[in-house]
């Protein structure tokens, strides 16, 4: 089969991964087409975005039966993460997509049986039938190539969720920074009314609480004790 490709077999095994690269793209393409604008997904999330008032009544009483004890903004937040996290995967390439298999793959029982199997019958039949590998430098030399190919895919495929994680981590800290600003501002108003009605807290942690936290301030605090702790670190070791 390579020698009946044109260009002999030197050009057989750069076709063969170009035709993979195209299927891994035609597959990528058919399982995010319905999630992607310009199709039938697209439509019924039009009409997802902009409910009647009767649908979203019935869509509130059917959440309500089936999930009693989640809040309807819960489940907008579910939804929202859910479908921001199918984005995120359909906008893999395919490089990534054989990246992420692989460490699933690697990651899974099935992976360590194969090589059970695989090394009993390849040091069985090298011992006792016929003698093919020496030494078992020819498995070695496999088993290293296996090594270093799947570093390589772990890598690509925590590479991608280190990514994830900071722009999640990212979220984190601004929806907190948000929420440390709107309690500040609440605990004002709250201060305010109670010196309007004449309620005095006998405590002088409200005035503390009422002022605004600057995230820079807290960063360079944290990086000035965690320097002052690594110079004492040296001092406090035993000679």
């Amino acid at each position: 089969m390579l020698r009946s490709v044109r260009g002999g077999p030197d050009l057989a095994l750069p076709l063969l991964c170009t035709t993979l690269a195209e299927l891994l793209a035609l597959l990528q393409r058919r399982s995010c087409s319905d999630r992607e604008p310009g199709t039938f997904y697209r439509n019924r999330m039009a009409v997802e975005k902009a409910p009647s008032r009767h649908e979203r009544w019935g869509r509130e009483q059917y959440e309500r039966l089936t999930h009693p004890g989640l809040a309807s903004i819960i489940e907008r937040n579910i939804g929202a993460i859910s479908q921001t996290r199918r984005r995120a995967d359909c906008s893999r390439t395919w490089h990534q997509h054989v990246a992420d298999w692989m460490t699933r793959f690697a990651g899974s029982m099935a992976f360590v049986y194969l090589h059970v199997v695989w090394f009993a019958v390849w040091v069985v039949v090298n011992s006792t039938v016929v003698t093919f590998d020496p030494a078992f430098g020819t498995l070695t030399m496999i088993v290293s190539l296996e090594a270093i190919f799947l570093s390589a895919f772990i890598l690509v495929s925590q590479k991608r969720q280190g990514e994830l994680s900071d722009r999640q981590a990212q979220l984190d800290l601004q929806i907190t920074l948000l929420a440390e600003h709107e309690i500040t501002r609440v605990l004002q108003l709250v201060a305010a009314v109670a010196e309007k009605a004449g309620i005095r807290e006998n405590g002088g942690e409200i005035e503390e609480l009422t002022n605004d936290v600057e995230p820079v301030e807290v960063l360079e605090r944290i990086e000035e004790d965690e320097q002052r702790e690594g110079e004492e670190a040296p001092r406090a070791a035993p000679s």
